[in-house]
């Protein structure tokens, strides 16, 4: 729904809007032990403690998350399901579903960071389609469509998040290019995004 859809100067101001919304300094997020680097540099900016998640060649581990869970108290997690910055893999549908009834125990809100999930002719569900009501998903053109697109959209887990996120984003990001957002839509809409996607 459109009252759930904001966009966003770039999939790094969208994740700055988020993590300034749900912590303070000195909270704890967890997020895969080897994550991608512009998220760490966000919680270090923002005073935050990073509580890492185990991984194998499957990805993030539903137990270690359970475990960060009971002993970090952490305000949110970080992840990217669908091929994971640095190693690029893609967590299975069994593990999406385990990490989110994690989350859904112990209260605490997910952040999808899925700026590749456009890229696999098959991939599982992002976790914001197997949870609305968990789940920040943030999607980014510019790692699908083009490095000059510097355009992503944040799907929010409930309407009421729309005023208190749009005001971070103007506040810390300032606000999408008007040209590319109709550039990315004229796109979308008359299938030259698709074109793009095929030919990579």
């Amino acid at each position: 729904p459109a009252e759930r859809l904001l966009l966003c100067p770039g999939a790094q101001g969208a994740m700055l809007a988020v993590l300034a919304a749900l912590t303070r300094p000195g909270d704890t997020v967890c997020a895969e032990a080897l994550t991608y680097p512009g998220f760490r540099a966000l919680a270090a900016h923002l005073g935050l403690r990073l509580a890492p998640v185990a991984m194998d060649a499957g990805g993030m581990l539903p137990e270690s998350f359970a475990a960060q869970c009971r002993q970090a108290a952490p305000r949110a997690l970080y992840c990217t399901p669908t091929l994971h910055n640095p190693t690029a893999t893609t967590l299975s549908l069994e593990r999406r579903q385990a990490l989110l009834e994690i989350a859904r125990q112990h209260a605490v809100p997910v952040i999808e960071d899925d700026a590749y999930g456009a890229l696999p002719e098959q991939a599982p569900a992002p976790l914001a389609a197997l949870a609305p009501g968990q789940v920040f998903h943030i999607a980014s053109l510019s790692k699908c469509m083009g490095p000059a697109l510097r355009l992503a959209y944040l799907v929010l887990p409930e309407p009421r998040w729309a005023p208190r996120l749009a005001a971070t984003l103007r506040a810390l990001a300032g606000m999408a290019s008007p040209i590319g957002s109709a550039l990315a839509s004229a796109w979308i809409q008359d299938g030259s995004a698709t074109a793009l996607l095929q030919a990579i």
